[in-house]
């Protein structure tokens, strides 16, 4: 996944891939956390949900719904 998709969309600061139940487990790991959010999988990165027809915007709520995987982003402070 590292060499194909996240080269083709463009992605360079990622560093870890990991599993976990809830996102919001994430905000105990560091204090140095200064937010943490989620979006689901299809809609991650860069949100193609304003960019496609109706079809398209079906298939991402179902395609979602079925595989349950979010793109969590953590941003660092001081």
């Amino acid at each position: 996944m590292r060499k194909t998709w996240l080269k083709e969309a463009g992605i360079t600061d990622v560093s870890a891939f990991f599993s976990l139940e809830n996102e919001k487990d994430v905000e105990t790991w560091s204090r140095r956390f200064t937010s943490v959010s989620a979006k689901s999988y299809m809609r991650g990165y860069r949100d193609i949900y304003k960019e496609v027809g109706l079809f398209h915007k079906l298939m991402i709520r179902f395609c979602d719904s079925l595989v349950n995987m979010k793109i969590v982003k953590i941003r660092f402070g001081e």
